[in-house]
């Protein structure tokens, strides 16, 4: 009878030590679920938000057309610049006429040479960084001398057109060398 007690005694070990070890692996199952999952819970997502720059330009004109066109006579062509994009950046213009003899009779009068230089390539720079929102201060020229020497068919069909360009300025925050506006471009048209 005594092996029977112990015999009985050594199951219920054996089945009260097999239950611990469920009850401690389910317990273990849960502690680690409820990390997990909350670890999973407190995570925050970032997100970047990118704008894209745009350099962007307007002319906007101060222009006294004559009634008729006819050679000897000068009228008001003043063109300014808007930059309307978000970037600053350097501009350029440039006046192209509808003929090439057209170029020849014509001749522009009040060229500012502080604010612009006119280079080899026919454009007028602007020296000054343009800021976004802003008009440049002067016009590369005010106006618009026909020769006298130009006959009255040399007028037909007869126009100036202005023509802009904008480059980004690179270095937003860095200084501004004098010169600095020619080298942006030259560093433009090697790339």
């Amino acid at each position: 009878m005594r092996a029977a007690v112990m015999s009985l005694i050594g199951v219920k070990d054996v089945k009260k030590t097999i239950i611990i070890g469920i009850l401690l692996c389910l317990l273990s199952c849960a502690v680690s679920f409820s990390a997990t999952y909350s670890y999973l819970i407190t995570q925050t997502g970032v997100s970047n938000i990118m704008t894209v720059g745009e350099v962007r330009t307007s002319i906007q004109e101060e222009f006294d057309p004559p009634a008729q066109l006819s050679p000897g006579i000068s009228f008001r062509k003043e063109p300014f610049a808007v930059n309307e994009g978000n970037l600053p950046c350097f501009i350029r213009m440039r006046a192209d006429y509808s003929t090439v003899k057209a170029g020849d009779f014509c001749t522009l009068t009040g060229l500012d040479t502080t604010c612009w230089v006119k280079e080899e390539d026919g454009y007028y720079y602007y020296k000054y960084l343009h800021a976004p929102g802003e008009k440049t201060q002067t016009a590369p020229f005010s106006g618009v001398h026909i020769s006298n020497d130009c006959n009255e068919i040399d007028l037909y069909n007869f126009d100036i057109a202005i023509y802009a360009e904008a480059i980004q300025h690179k270095d937003h925050d860095g200084p501004h060398p004098e010169n600095e506006y020619l080298t942006e471009w030259q560093q433009y048209h090697k790339e």
